[in-house]
């Protein structure tokens, strides 16, 4: 710290303000690098989601390994979600899917598999922010 110098001794500094002087002061810490966030591809990979608009569902059947959901439809079509990114050869967070009450029961099913006879009215592509970067952003 620096001292207050008196009217007589303006121009000598006192013992202690010259140790503090002449030490440098400890190094701030780098700020850390915050992770960006995912993007969103502008050609997502796969089909437009309002293709199976109008189609009849008959089945939805879950992965027990990966976080994967097969849609058959009555028309003899199967598509697959998938969540992007995700790769098993990599460890790391897991990821899943991420539903509302309504969809738990048809996802979660006995045996990974439900037997449906539904119309498909909305279909959207959507990509979620992980929780990690909105708490990162909140906090740093």
């Amino acid at each position: 710290m620096y001292s207050q110098p008196n009217n007589s001794e303006a121009s000598l500094p006192s013992p202690s303000s010259s140790q503090s002087h002449l030490s440098t002061p400890p190094p701030t810490p780098p700020r850390p690098v915050r992770k960006q966030p995912h993007q969103i591809r502008l050609q997502p990979i796969g089909v437009d989601p309002n293709c199976i608009v109008g189609k009849v569902l008959t089945c939805v059947r879950r992965s027990p390994i990966h976080p994967s959901i097969s849609l058959d439809f009555a028309d003899d079509t199967t598509y697959q979600l998938r969540v992007d990114g995700y790769s098993p050869t990599y460890p790391g967070i897991p990821r899943e899917f991420e539903m509302n009450s309504a969809m738990y029961p048809l996802l979660h099913a006995e045996g990974g598999r439900a037997d449906v006879r539904l119309t498909v009215s909305h279909c959207r592509f959507v990509s979620l922010t992980p929780m990690s970067s909105l708490l990162e952003d909140m906090v740093g």
